[in-house]
């Protein structure tokens, strides 16, 4: 079984200094903004990965199916599915 190691991100410390006034928390989030795919790695966070698998699945025998990447957050997921999409077309 594989070990899980349990870790917290910087910004739940943040958020926690700031208090909740929506003020802080905004301060906070926009901050993260910069950093938070290289957070998502860090926490080995694999759903835009998993996503695109289960798309190639449904899509495998429908070659011709058009794809929208509705542009919902930060790109993770539209790199899995060009990825993706490069398979299916071959």
């Amino acid at each position: 079984m594989a070990k899980q190691v349990e870790q917290s991100l910087p910004i739940l410390d943040e958020l926690e200094k700031q208090g909740t006034d929506s003020e802080g928390v905004d301060k906070v989030y926009a901050k993260w903004a910069e950093e938070y795919d290289k957070d998502m790695v860090t926490l080995n966070y694999t759903e835009p990965s998993v996503g695109a698998t289960e798309m190639e699945n449904c899509l495998k025998d429908n070659k011709d199916a058009l794809i929208l990447d509705a542009a919902c957050g930060t790109g993770l997921g539209g790199i899995e599915v060009m990825i993706v999409s490069v398979c299916l077309s071959q």
